[in-house]
């Protein structure tokens, strides 16, 4: 309800006067903030960008904000594609610096947005709330350890030096997955 809603966000923004606080929200149009996270395979992405089209929301992806940074060859790139190329979460600072100034754009601008590839650990769960943002949705879809096992299989190369690590770099991969979803579910 709007009233839970309000009261949620004046217990996360703690605002000097709440009373003013208030009254400029409800003066404010409602932004919607949607992520959408899960495994690799369900198709994150599509469904992300069917919504925020569907809904007239803008869409954001975190795989294509990564694969941008790579592209411009500078040192935040360099340091993205070694756990893009293994199908390991790229480090948690890096993750969050570059979507911060996304929503902060949107935030400011009253923009209802879906993310897509975020959250997918309980840090990056936690900075949400801990910028003040509360999703109004977030969807986690997920699939068999059958069919994530032959996406990532298909996304690791196989290291023709060493090509029997390829099976234990894709269990490692889906069990960081696994160990990772259950933080943001919780």
């Amino acid at each position: 309800s709007l009233f839970e809603k309000l009261l949620k966000e004046l217990v996360v923004s703690q605002p000097n006067d709440p009373i003013d606080y208030l009254i400029k929200r409800l003066k404010t149009p409602d932004v919607k903030r949607v992520f959408i996270t899960g495994s690799a395979g369900v198709k994150r992405k599509e469904v992300a960008l069917s919504l925020a089209n569907h809904f007239d929301y803008e869409g954001i992806s975190i795989g294509d904000i990564l694969r941008k940074e790579i592209s411009k060859k500078l040192d935040i790139g360099k340091k993205i594609e070694p756990y893009l190329k293994v199908c390991k979460l790229v480090p948690d600072d890096i993750i969050i610096d570059l979507l911060k100034q996304e929503l902060i754009r949107l935030e400011k601008n009253n923009v209802s947005y879906v993310v897509e590839g975020f959250p997918r650990n309980r840090v990056q769960a936690m900075f949400l709330q801990s910028v003040g943002i509360l999703p109004d949705n977030v969807i986690i879809l997920d699939t068999s350890n059958t069919n994530l096992q032959a996406r990532i299989s298909e996304k690791i190369p196989i290291n023709q030096e060493k090509p029997k690590n390829h099976p234990i770099q894709v269990n490692e991969s889906i069990e960081e997955y696994h160990i990772n979803i259950k933080a943001v579910k919780n």
